[in-house]
């Protein structure tokens, strides 16, 4: 094992390539060399200086990764060359909420690539609860896509999506795909992606399914047109936007749920009167549990996702910053990733 390695470290102002320390495992603990290691909205609002106040710079992002193990504590029974993803939400295991298996709502919970260096690097470290074995045979990029997935399969569930359902998902981003994709699995007969992005809206066309272009449609007039008057029984805000906020109330019908998913960056209005005059039941989800990933790790083992359609920008390390960039102004760019 080399003692030093090549790592894009943020300094809290700005992230480059460098050269550093190697981790070195301890008790319970794993060794993972990197393959492919994906950005995150997350990731960027680190990278913008939006989240100081979680962060300690100097800081190896990245909780979007997978890898090979290489060095273990000799204790584990898991196999050296295991092809593995990080489950990155550590809980501290012992409070009300980790015992219910409920991590990701934990109170003290920290996160590897935030509060803990994480995959944007040669090599990570993992304690051996947060690493989950896939099929060697799994592509390692898609494999790195599993903390998505593992989002959206828990949205869909929390979302009680059910056989012959209506659904709606509001944002056309790679949460918003995968959050398509995951509603279909479930056995939704309908799945709406209203976006605004040409490029997005052809991605998710090509898919399979229902597009709306937001641009030139009313997207409120378009599902009740299209649902005969009643509305979507289910509505994925997946944009993060005041707009979508506003919308989701007005296309979801009677008695039927709302999930918040995306990241609002500010707070936003929304119609409580709507939602109590039609009995509207509205959730939210942060993240996903252990079994979510255990389900997302099945259901890409299985087919059930198309990931390849994602991932439209391949960069190097040295490129980060400009994975970065991209993100913010590169209509084509879904899921940016960098392979090693």
């Amino acid at each position: 094992m080399k003692t030093e390695m090549d790592a894009a470290l943020f300094t809290g102002k700005e992230i480059t390539k460098q050269s550093i320390s190697s981790p070195v495992i301890g008790k319970g603990e794993v060794l993972i060399r990197v393959l492919h290691a994906g950005l995150c909205g997350t990731d960027l609002a680190i990278y913008l200086g939006k989240m100081a106040h979680r962060i300690k710079p100097p800081l190896v992002m990245g909780h979007e990764f997978c890898g090979v193990i290489v060095e273990k504590d000799p204790s584990l029974s898991i196999n050296i060359g295991q092809k593995v993803i990080i489950q990155p939400m550590l809980g501290c295991g012992t409070c009300p909420l980790c015992m219910k298996g409920e991590t990701q709502v934990c109170l003290s919970s920290r996160v590897i690539g935030i509060e803990q260096n994480g995959g944007f690097a040669e090599y990570a470290v993992a304690p051996i609860e947060a690493v989950y074995p896939v099929p060697q045979e799994m592509p390692s990029d898609e494999a790195a896509l599993m903390e998505p997935v593992a989002v959206a399969v828990r949205g869909v569930k929390q979302a009680n999506v059910a056989q012959g359902d209506v659904v709606v998902v509001l944002g056309g981003g790679p949460i918003g795909l995968l959050l398509a994709m995951a509603a279909r699995q479930a056995g939704a007969e309908k799945v709406y992606v209203s976006e605004i992005n040409d490029y997005r809206l052809k991605v998710a066309n090509d898919l399979g399914f229902l597009t709306i272009d937001a641009k030139q449609r009313d997207v409120e007039e378009a599902i009740l047109a299209d649902t005969n008057g009643f509305g979507a029984d289910v509505v994925f805000e997946a944009a993060g936007t005041v707009h979508t906020a506003k919308q989701m109330t007005r296309i979801i019908k009677r008695q039927g749920t709302i999930l918040v998913i995306s990241l609002y960056k500010e707070p936003a209005p929304v119609d409580l009167l709507a939602m109590q005059n039609r009995e509207l039941t509205i959730k939210s989800t942060r993240a996903y549990t252990h079994q979510d990933f255990k389900e997302a790790i099945e259901l890409v083992a299985q087919k059930q996702f198309d990931l390849a359609p994602l991932i439209t920008d391949r960069l190097t390390l040295e490129q980060l910053a400009e994975g970065f960039q991209r993100m913010q102004v590169s209509p084509t760019t879904l899921k940016v990733q960098i392979e090693f």
